[in-house]
Order: C-alpha cells, then sequence, then structure tokens
C-alpha cells in the first residue's frame, strides 16, 4: 500500500524519484520508486538545518565555544543563537545573495523574541559562525552522526540559488544524501530524544524538548500541516524545499523519512503538502 502510493508521485510527476523509510518498534521500511536507488544522492534543502548546523551548534555548546543567549551579530541587536535556531529572531524568510557580506546587510523584520517567522537568512550567518568558532568547515558534521552517506554536495547540483553563489556550504542548504545517510541522522535524533548517553545527545534532547511554536533547529507539527495528525505532539523534524522531510516520534519510539526531487518550482505547494500528510497518515499505520 505504501509503495503504490510512493509511486504516485512519480505518476503525477511531482517528482522523477521517491524514497522512504519507516522504522516503527525497530522494525524497517525502505522503499524506492522511480529514478531512485539507495546510492542515490538527493538534496536535503533545509534537512541541512537539522542535519548539520542544529548538530553542529550543539556540539559547538558542549564544547563551550558558543553559547545560546550570545548576540554575536552587531548589525542584529538582541538578536541570540538562540533566536536564530528556533525562528524568533525576526528576520526576514529568505533574501537574494551573492556574497556573505549581504546576509549582515539584511534588517530584522520585527525585534527578537516576538513572533515567530522562519527565516533561511539566520541560518545562514548561523552556520559562518559556526565556521569562525570552531576554526574549520561546516563538511565534517557526518562523522557526528557516524555516516558516510551525508555529504556537501552532489552530482545534480544544489537546487538552492542563495547556497550555489555562496559555495554550496551554508547553514541553510546545501547537504546531499541517500535514503540510507538521512535514517542513520534520524536514528541519532531518535537515540538522542529517548535515551541520550552523550553530552552531544543530552543537548539536542534539550534542543528539542525547548518550549515555543518550534524548538531549537527542529520543527514541530502543526495543525493542518505536512505531518497532518498522524505524528504526537512530542515529534520533531523538519521539511527541505526539494520534497524531502526527516521526522522522529518519541512516544511512538518511530521515525518517518521522505526523500523526494520535486520537479516543479513552488507552483504545487499544496499539492506537495497534501502528498507529505498524506504519507505520513498511511506510514503511521504500522505504528498500531
Amino acid at each position: 500500500m505504501l509503495h503504490e502510493f510512493l509511486e504516485t508521485a512519480i505518476s503525477r510527476q511531482l517528482s522523477n524519484k521517491a524514497a522512504c523509510l519507516v522504522i516503527p518498534n525497530k522494525k524497517s521500511i525502505t522503499l524506492h520508486c522511480g529514478d531512485s536507488r539507495p546510492d542515490t544522492l538527493y538534496d536535503l534543502a533545509s534537512l541541512t538545518k537539522i542535519i548539520c548546523t542544529t548538530l553542529l551548534t550543539a556540539q559547538a555548546i558542549c564544547e563551550a565555544s558558543l553559547s545560546l543567549h550570545e548576540c554575536p551579530w552587531p548589525g542584529w541587536p538582541g538578536v541570540s543563537v538562540g533566536n536564530v535556531l528556533n525562528h524568533t529572531a525576526g528576520l526576514p524568510p529568505w533574501r537574494p545573495l551573492h556574497s556573505l557580506a549581504e546576509v549582515y546587510d539584511i534588517k530584522p523584520l520585527h525585534p527578537p523574541s516576538g513572533k515567530t517567522l522562519y527565516s533561511d537568512v539566520g541560518f545562514i550567518a548561523l552556520g559562518a559562525l559556526l565556521r569562525e568558532r570552531r576554526g574549520r568547515g561546516l563538511e565534517d558534521f557526518a562523522h557526528l552522526l557516524g555516516t558516510k552517506e551525508l555529504q556537501f554536495g552532489g552530482p545534480e547540483g544544489v537546487d538552492d540559488p542563495r547556497c550555489h553563489a555562496l559555495g554550496g556550504v551554508t547553514g541553510h542548504a546545501g547537504v546531499f544524501g541517500t535514503l540510507a545517510g538521512v535514517g542513520e541522522a534520524a536514528q541519532f535524533f531518535l537515540q538522542s530524544l529517548t535515551n541520550p548517553s552523550s553530552p552531544l545527545e543530552l543537548m539536542l534532547r534539550y534542543f528539542a524538548l525547548f518550549p515555543g511554536e518550534r524548538a531549537l533547529g527542529f520543527d514541530r507539527p502543526s495543525p493542518g500541516g505536512s505531518t497532518g495528525e498522524a505524528l504526537s505532539a512530542g515529534a520533531v523534524g523538519h521539511l527541505g524545499f526539494t520534497g524531502c522531510s526527516l521526522w522522529v516520534d518519541p512516544l511512538h519510539q518511530g521515525l518517518y523519512v521522505l526523500l523526494l526531487r520535486r520537479l516543479d518550482q513552488g507552483e504545487r505547494q499544496e499539492e506537495l503538502k497534501n502528498f507529505r500528510r498524506e504519507f505520513h497518515r498511511r506510514a503511521a499505520i504500522f505504528f498500531r
């Protein structure tokens, strides 16, 4: 049933390839459709925010090279690292960019710690701050997850024009991965939420449980959103513009990974949201 549904993404031309991983109760359901193979690299788009940037921020805090409460950007008074992580910095969602310097010229739309406003801008700045504080690039994130199947860059080139303009390695986009690689990241996050055993895992759990419309770095299910009513209120994850998504649900001890390579440029957003919602509804059956 789930395989047939996944194939509708191909037949409806939402994507030319599709893959999913669902792990309920320590059982694994792995599916590939269309042009997808086990070694296919998907552009993960904004999954970069949790798989790379949120992870490295948690590690930097554990190493005391970064603090959630510091406000390191002179042009954004009062904007803390924590504000960027949970999208309460007041920064605009996106702006056309050609250089990193342009990022810091962007003005917040409202004071920090007010309403939640999803923003790529803050995560681009956070990625640059991580490079500065850690003294190395963002590319070493994958070793923290224990996988070799996640990396910056892929054969198709990154979809996000701002990431492309900034060299392909940014805090908001640029990571590519196989289904197995994203699955390993999801299992690491699930372990961190359910049975943390290291300072990094404990910090990620703190991030995921942080109160608010969004957690620190992670998104939460929302009414009418892409997960529908399938996941518990304690689930966390993220979406990617290219059609990818990753969610972990500690209440049900499970995870959901959906990978697509959408063929439109945003015109079919509502159709994609409905597809994701139905995917999670059908996949949730395996948790009963």
